[in-house]
């Protein structure tokens, strides 16, 4: 339900002799296309055309005097509505004015806070060392290129280093049914693998069959046996050894383009810095964004909220689609209460910033247009005047320019904001 301090009803009256010459011209216009029984066409007399399109007629004449009455009763009363408005106590009669009460949402009146006060605080923990960041990144890219062998000895034992392939069959404590699945590898003694695998599968050989029980805590990730007791028979179908290769000159060139490894780490190291800056920055905008939404308390017109929640949903439909997902298989009644918060955020941040952006003479140039459909031309793979005449039919245009206009206005923001100092990095032990 719309907030009280959102809504506006305006009365509006439309003289009757205004309306009498609007009826007379529609109706006449009609009796020149009209047939009727007994008349050649366009013959009919006026008053029988009055009486039976008379309902056309009262539809048509509303639909061509209102829209023009309503804007005129906005601008007189300084409203810009942002819904369509619901016309209320029509009053339509031969021989007399119209008049009706037309009521929509508004943005409501709010004072701009103290913005050019605002304080970013520094990261909870300085960036860690970029050579230890390095480090990590190249033996990720490492391990990106294990491969592994069969360990054929038959003597051979899994430990720590080995996977075991095996085969399971998974017995739920209470439960009736078993489930089973084949060739599942696990890295015995890995980090991300149970102790109760690597313990059980501890000095097994081919051909063994093993027997695990795990208790999986309250908060496990899967439903179907968090705080259950779970049985697992374990037979071990092979043995295999994980060869992970030395990040050498030939294994870097296969990254990134780099000439050897020391071109890999400095472009590993130039990648790793511009995404730290890249999330630095998004953490600063959404501590702007925050505390403008905390600073300014009024509340926000649904018809903007609505609309934001049907276009994010349909944006995460597009998503979905595009992932090979179907759109019609997800409950979007259940997910439109989360995205309604959010969005409700959205539609506050974006009155409070395009209040600033007037208050600062922050405005989008055609410039900054023209590059921003340049690249939506580019994205889309059709001609710029293409996607200018779309945009444009579309209103969306129109939202782009606002888009634009919000992020220069969060970028002025950033830039009068006071800052808290970072602390210096912890040298690593």
């Amino acid at each position: 339900m719309p907030a009280p301090d959102c809504q506006r009803t305006v009365e509006v009256e439309i003289p009757s002799a205004e309306v009498e010459r609007e009826y007379g011209r529609i109706a006449r216009d009609l009796q020149k296309k009209a047939r009727l029984p007994g008349f050649r066409p366009g013959k009919a007399p006026l008053s029988l055309v009055q009486q039976r399109f008379a309902g056309r007629i009262r539809e048509e004449v509303l639909d061509s005097m209102l829209p023009a009455y309503l804007r005129s009763a906005f601008e007189r009363e300084n409203l810009e509505p942002v819904s369509r408005p619901a016309i209320e106590d029509l009053h339509f009669h031969p021989g007399e004015p119209i008049r009706f009460k037309a009521r929509i949402e508004v943005v409501p009146p709010f004072e701009l806070g103290e913005y050019r006060k605002l304080k970013i605080a520094a990261p909870e923990s300085p960036a860690s060392n970029q050579d230890e960041a390095v480090d990590k990144a190249i033996e990720q890219l490492r391990q990106s290129k294990t491969t592994t062998e069969e360990v054929t000895d038959p003597e051979a034992r899994a430990g720590k280093g080995l996977v075991a392939v095996v085969s399971s069959d998974q017995t739920i404590e209470g439960a009736a049914s078993t489930t089973h699945a084949d060739k599942l590898p696990i890295r015995v003694g890995a980090e991300e693998t149970l102790p109760e695998f690597s313990a059980g599968l501890e000095g097994a050989a081919v051909g063994d069959v093993r027997h695990v029980v795990v208790h999986y805590p309250a908060d496990f990730g899967s439903t179907e046996i968090a705080g259950k007791t779970v049985n697992f028979e374990l037979r071990v179908l092979a043995l295999q050894r994980e060869l992970t290769p030395a990040m050498d000159d030939t294994l870097a060139k296969e990254f990134l383009d780099a000439a050897d490894v020391a071109d890999l780490r400095a472009k590993l190291g130039q990648s790793i810095a511009a995404e730290r800056q890249r999330q630095r920055a998004a953490e600063e905008r959404e501590q702007v964004a925050q505390q403008l939404i905390k600073m300014h308390d009024f509340p926000v017109p649904e018809a903007l909220v609505e609309e934001q929640v049907q276009r994010r949903l349909e944006r995460e439909a597009r998503r979905l689609a595009a992932q090979g997902v179907d759109p019609a298989q997800v409950d979007w009644g259940q997910a439109r209460p989360a995205v309604r918060e959010s969005s409700s955020d959205a539609v506050k941040l974006g009155l409070i910033l395009e209040r600033i952006a007037t208050a600062e003479g922050v405005a989008a140039s055609d410039e900054e247009i023209e590059q921003e459909l340049e690249r939506w031309a580019e994205r889309l793979h059709q001609p710029l005047e293409t996607v200018r005449q779309r945009l444009t039919a579309s209103g969306t245009l129109a939202a782009l320019r606002a888009d634009i206009r919000q992020d220069k206005t969060l970028d002025y923001l950033l830039g009068v904001a006071a800052r808290d100092a970072a602390p210096e990095p912890q040298p690593t032990p």
